[in-house]
């Protein structure tokens, strides 16, 4: 049998592709053009056979896989092994349907890279070496995760760099050891990494056009460093656990943080917009925010704890703020009560005095008094039977008891 005779440029220098070629053609069947595999009857589990066959071959120059054009590609549940650890390489290849990784187990790394794919799928797939997507463009549509790998696990590193996903990423519950990064990348649809564990996360100039939900999720190094995001669309980050979180924005940002445990890091502003974060019930450590007297209220502290924060970098801050931390630039999602606004100023007190600021606990301690009078001023009036018909002057009174109850919660 003879050998394929493509040729192709890999590291400056011109080869042939080391693949036999398929019966009666003077071309593999990665190769072969769309009409001689059609006349052919090359199907889709040929590839698959072929794939299985480079695998096994010594030559490792067959698993690189350089200008080839296929309708789909199916290594599901395939396991990816050798003598070595070389790259398995897809280099100028066009997939137009799915490269389905479903459930494959790959020990060699993997680079993906000027690549154009319809769909890639790696769930349940375990990754035990690198892997890298670069310069490539996923999906031919904003409709759908045309990234998804739920539940995948990745040993050492995904890397993905200068590329555009034209639907959403899929990235639930999955597995990363090592590296996460994410560089000059745009994410057209639904960015969406719920229950994510990863060692460190770092996205750098990237766009997440329909937003990112990151809730649930775990890491020991996060940061989002000149990330945009769409209109409209928030970075969700509520419920996660992060040792150290920085973000800073390349312009406006809603960043949800409700109910998240961050131990330290920084929460930036961009130099031209608004970043607002909004940190209900949320943990706080040795985390410093960006901000003075104008733009606190980009940070709401609601019913917010605090463990280690750095009460007294902000001194200045909150005296010209009249000790307010409660207020916040937006409609919050959850409404203020009397009594959240008691536990909000309880915590704030414990937080400074636990880090031995005595100035800051004691007016967090007066304001958590006052709340705490309203409440139970309203308690009782509330419990108090109305009767069935009001008079005028009894009707005003009510009128503006309520008045001073929404008053009180400012």
């Amino acid at each position: 049998m003879s050998g394929c005779v493509h040729r192709y440029e890999a590291a400056g220098d011109e080869r042939t592709c080391p693949r036999p070629a398929a019966d009666d053609h003077e071309r593999c069947v990665f190769h072969l053009r769309p009409g001689e595999r059609a006349a052919a009857g090359v199907t889709g589990a040929d590839f698959r056979t072929a794939v299985v066959d480079d695998l096994d071959a010594d030559d490792p120059a067959r698993r690189d896989y350089v200008d080839v054009h296929l309708p789909e590609l199916d290594l599901s549940a395939l396991v990816v092994d050798g003598d070595d650890v070389g790259h398995l390489t897809f280099r100028n290849v066009t997939v137009e349907g799915t490269l389905d990784l479903t459930g494959a187990v790959v020990r060699h790394p993997v680079a993906i890279e000027n690549a154009e794919i319809g769909r890639l799928v790696a769930d349940r797939a375990s990754f035990e070496m690198e892997v890298a997507l670069e310069g490539s463009t996923v999906g031919t549509s904003a409709c759908g995760a045309v990234f998804r790998a739920r539940r995948g696990s990745f040993d050492r590193r995904l890397q993905v760099a200068a590329t555009r996903f034209e639907g959403g990423v899929d990235l639930a519950a999955c597995r990363i050891d090592g590296w996460l990064s994410v560089d000059d990348t745009t994410i057209v649809g639904r960015a969406h990494f719920p229950n994510l564990a990863v060692g460190t996360a770092q996205f750098v100039s990237s766009a997440f056009e329909s937003g990112a939900e990151f809730a649930g999720a775990a890491a020991d190094f996060a940061t989002f460093q000149n990330i945009t995001v769409g209109e409209d669309a928030i970075l969700d980050l509520a419920e996660s656990r992060v040792e150290e979180l920085r973000v800073r924005p390349a312009g406006d940002l809603r960043c949800r943080l409700v109910e998240a445990a961050v131990s330290a890091g920084r929460l930036d502003q961009p130099n031209i917009g608004v970043a607002a974060y909004d940190l209900t019930d949320a943990t706080l450590g040795d985390v410093d925010i960006d901000c003075d007297a104008d733009s606190f209220d980009r940070y709401r502290f609601y019913r917010t704890g605090f463990d280690d924060f750095p009460f007294a970098s902000y001194h200045g801050v909150l005296r010209d703020n009249r000790w307010h931390v409660h207020e916040y630039v937006y409609d919050p999602d959850r409404s203020v009560t009397v009594e959240g606004l008691e536990q909000t100023y309880l915590e704030a007190k414990q937080g400074a005095a636990d880090v031995g600021d005595s100035e800051t606990g004691s007016m967090f301690f007066v304001r958590e008094l006052r709340y705490r009078r309203r409440r139970y001023l309203f308690s009782r009036r509330e419990s108090r039977p109305l009767g069935l018909s009001l008079t005028h002057k009894s009707s005003c009174c009510r009128g503006r008891l309520l008045r001073a109850k929404y008053r009180y919660l400012r």
